[in-house]
């Protein structure tokens, strides 16, 4: 096996691009009875082997990981990087797993499909009245003050689920692009239209207890409903393919 040079340099074996990692950090080395020599290339940056600092130079039988900054690395992907460097592994290629992609873009897809559902569904909640409420708009009669304001809590609710479903897409696209900023923006987009839609819904069912209606409000659900779906998504992001976790490489 040759050198293996770990780095934010493009032209590293094993490229890695956060700022954490030294342009060149450390090398690694073979010898013909198959042990290695560890060279940490920048005194400002820390290289660890199997849990031990390098300080400089360290000679090792054997490797189990090697960690540059924040970022762990097995031996096994390592060895498979500089095996395949001449399929561009080393020139700054991320790798994923596929279900990791595939549950990055459902996330897309279903919020494309949320923005229009959720906008009709909420439209329900202006017409509690049903045909009976028509035929008093039909006849031209005063319509009821209250229902101008649920009309309006209505039309809150349809403006936020469009503006948050546009947000969840274009985090889920960062997540795609490797912005780790794109987890932090779902979380937070999900946690306030979560909170929004419980005082909203709130005060819809005062409206309809006005207007004599009864509606209830399950505060407990929509809590779990914004935190599990962010816990489901954190844990998905850690699953490793050749060793290393979609998380580990976000930027």
């Amino acid at each position: 096996m040759k050198k293996i040079t770990i780095g934010r340099d493009t032209a590293c074996t094993i490229f890695i691009n956060k700022p954490t990692v030294a342009w060149k950090h450390c090398c690694i080395k073979a010898d013909k009875n198959g042990h290695f020599t560890v060279k940490n290339l920048d005194s400002n940056y820390e290289t660890w082997v199997n849990g031990e600092k390098v300080e400089d130079e360290k000679y090792y039988i054997n490797i189990d990981t090697v960690q540059v900054g924040d970022v762990t690395l097995k031996w096994d992907y390592i060895k498979w990087a500089a095996e395949n460097e001449n399929k561009n592994i080393g020139s700054g290629q991320k790798t994923r797993h596929g279900f990791v992609t595939f549950w990055l873009w459902l996330g897309i897809i279903v919020n494309i499909i949320i923005i229009p559902v959720g906008i009709v569904t909420y439209q329900h909640f202006a017409n509690p009245g049903g045909y009976y409420l028509m035929g008093q708009i039909l006849l031209g009669q005063e319509i009821n003050p209250i229902m101008h304001t649920l009309h309006n809590h209505v039309l809150i609710m349809q403006v936020l689920c469009a503006a948050g479903g546009l947000l969840m897409i274009i985090f889920y696209s960062k997540l795609l692009h490797w912005k780790k900023i794109g987890f932090w923006g779902l979380a937070c987009t999900s946690i306030i239209i979560n909170v929004v839609n419980l005082i909203m819904l709130n005060a819809i069912s005062k409206d309809y207890l006005a207007l004599g209606l009864k509606m209830t409000v399950d505060g407990t659900k929509l809590i779990i409903i914004s935190v599990v779906p962010i816990v489901v998504l954190w844990a998905i992001l850690q699953i490793r393919k050749n060793g290393v976790s979609c998380w580990k490489q976000l930027e």
